[in-house]
């Protein structure tokens, strides 16, 4: 005697309510960022009597593949380089000496 399978039903998903909501949700965001208002600051900056260029605080000293020595770009002897840093250093307390080789 044989047994002939059951017929099964195959369950589907229906998505039609998902995509309604996805579709409401949409609008509503949509709506929504419309009412939003940008909030601004209002800053006054301080305006200055005369345009002048801030000293640098630090000394850069450069040191090259070839030997050579520059203190803030401009090339120094191997003798001179304590007396320019010195002099540099005495127009100003808060500054500070920066190697780059």
């Amino acid at each position: 005697m044989r047994f002939r399978p059951k017929k099964t039903d195959v369950d589907n998903i229906d998505v039609s309510p998902l995509i309604d909501m996805v579709f409401i949700l949409l609008i509503f965001f949509m709506v929504t960022t419309t009412f939003v208002k940008d909030m601004k600051l209002d800053i006054n900056r301080p305006s200055a009597a005369s345009a002048s260029k801030a000293g640098s605080k630090v000394i850069r000293v450069y040191i090259d593949n070839n030997a050579e020595v520059y203190i803030d770009n401009q090339p120094v002897k191997v003798w001179a380089i304590q007396s320019k840093l010195r002099g540099l250093l005495r127009s100003s307390t808060e500054k500070s000496v920066l190697v780059i080789s």
